[in-house]
């Protein structure tokens, strides 16, 4: 963090320039709790008439780190108008037994996080625990909507930093037990792993050294807060609520372990990032034999389809109900991307050469930042796993390198393929 407390002064210096001189020109109107985010766009922008989005160009850094340490910085720059540390969370109720708690976080493009307390017959159960930089203020939250009730509970829908960053705080403040997917306790072990080892299995995917440390100084970052000891989801647990009762359905795809929470009387599913009504969840490829990062999503969709929810909660936008309408979309969308990754593959490419001929939809993989490149090399490669399993690709050592190679099956037989897994349940 030092080192980029030097790297960031000239920085600060102009974007305190800028934003002065933006305001000057009348171009946003300034409230006292003014938000600004930090993000990789290529201008500046208002959202929502109170929020700044900030362009960072900067090419030496670790870029989930610095994003954090701007926002946080941004308070010293402008203490009389920007207020980035309180009032980030708002809770509401959604349900009889659920309050929605709405976290905001400045410093990623992630932009908020919906978590879910659900009022248990003895006590309260919390589902995902937010941003890590944002965990102390979670604590002052739940103390003020607890009022004596005690949190039993935390369920991880999965491993992502958005979802687990205020599980040592959570676990500190209120002693609760804090269950995970057996699958996603032993992806944790999976990043110590490669952090002890200097990151060399992440060569064989044609990371260059750049991205690789980047990945490293992510996997470090995450290994903070995840080193907590869990007890292990295996699915169909189930949790009495004042007013239902919620079953964990695993839903695997997003990530190996991933888990949505469904009331099937009232036919509502907490659905973490496997279902969400704007966004595409990334879909990564993860080291875990038998597993096949795509099928897998596929086949949870077709499962919650099969379940019947009409109402979604998700864990990134607002409440919806158009599961069928949002699910065929998702169906189409992966097989757009295949299509993509086989035509990338072409008669031999690497991984990183596959991922440059997907459309991504932060834009081309060039311009992404490191982990949003890191991201995109694992659902390529979740992609790519996909058709060496049907035989639409073939994959071979060159050296130190993977290359892949289409085989030359038509890609029409991939809606066949595709047909099948929709007929599944």
């Amino acid at each position: 963090m030092d080192v980029l407390d030097e790297e960031l002064k000239e920085f600060q210096l102009k974007l305190e320039a800028i934003l002065k001189e933006f305001l000057e020109q009348g171009r946003v109107e300034v409230y006292g709790n003014l938000r600004i985010i930090v993000t990789s766009f290529d201008k500046i922008a208002c959202l929502k008439g109170n929020t700044i989005y900030v362009n960072i160009k900067m090419q030496t850094y670790p870029d989930f780190v610095l994003r954090y340490i701007i926002a946080h910085k941004l308070v010293h720059l402008f203490p009389e108008w920007v207020d980035l540390i309180s009032g980030l969370i708002t809770i509401g109720r959604v349900l009889e037994d659920v309050l929605r708690v709405r976290v905001e976080h400045p410093g990623t493009y992630i932009g908020h996080v919906n978590l879910y307390l659900l009022e248990l017959e003895d006590g309260k159960l919390l589902v995902d625990t937010g941003f890590r930089q944002t965990a102390e203020e979670l604590v002052r939250s739940l103390r003020d909507v607890l009022r004596g009730s005690r949190l039993r509970e935390v369920v991880l829908t999965h491993i992502h930093n958005d979802h687990t960053g205020g599980v040592r705080d959570l676990r500190a403040a209120f002693t609760p037990e804090i269950m995970m997917h057996q699958q996603e306790i032993d992806v944790i072990g999976f990043m110590r792993g490669v952090v002890e080892r200097g990151g060399d299995q992440l060569r064989t995917l044609g990371l260059d050294e750049r991205l690789r440390r980047d990945v490293l100084d992510f996997f470090r970052f995450n290994l903070q807060h995840l080193s907590v000891d869990y007890e292990p989801l295996r699915g169909g647990e189930e949790f009495a609520s004042v007013a239902g009762k919620w079953r964990v359905v695993p839903t695997p795809g997003h990530t190996p372990g991933h888990v949505t929470l469904y009331d099937g009387e009232r036919r509502v599913l907490i659905s973490g990032d496997h279902l969400l009504p704007n966004e595409t969840s990334n879909v990564s490829y993860y080291p875990v034999e038998g597993y096949d990062a795509l099928r897998s999503y596929l086949r949870s969709l077709v499962l919650t389809e099969s379940l019947g929810p009409e109402l979604v909660l998700p864990a990134h936008g607002e409440p919806f109900r158009n599961v069928k309408e949002r699910i065929d979309y998702l169906l189409a969308h992966h097989r757009r991307r295949l299509m993509e990754a086989m035509a990338g593959a072409g008669r031999g490419s690497d991984l990183v050469g596959v991922a440059r001929s997907i459309s991504w939809s932060r834009g081309h993989f060039d311009m992404l930042g490191p982990i949003d490149r890191w991201l995109a090399v694992l659902e390529t490669l979740a992609h790519l796993q996909f058709l060496i399993n049907e035989g639409f690709v073939e994959a071979r050592l060159e050296g130190e390198k993977v290359l892949f190679a289409a085989t030359g099956r038509d890609g029409s037989e991939l809606d066949r393929i595709l047909h099948k897994i929709r007929g599944e349940r």
